[in-house]
């Protein structure tokens, strides 16, 4: 489960890093195309993988809290982004 949100947080940082933009402060909206349970717009529970999808330990969890804590394990300056 860690690594697909940590390789998310790895683009996040790296994107913003080769552009110059590690200090400018950005809306960070997320899209995941798989069914989800949205209890608000910042947390979305993963219901099922579909697609051939299937990444274990992410099923029922809050797919935005994952990408967050992958975030602040990458160390990305959170400046950049807009937490929940």
């Amino acid at each position: 489960m860690l690594q697909l949100f940590d390789h998310i947080a790895s683009c996040i940082a790296e994107f913003l890093y080769e552009l110059g933009l590690s200090d400018e402060h950005f809306t960070l909206g997320f899209t995941f195309s798989f069914p989800c349970r949205q209890l608000s717009l910042a947390s979305a529970t993963l219901v099922k993988w579909t697609k051939g999808f299937k990444c274990s330990g992410v099923e029922n969890e809050d797919v935005v809290a994952l990408l967050h804590q992958a975030i602040r394990r990458r160390q990305v300056n959170t400046r950049s982004l807009v937490t929940p």
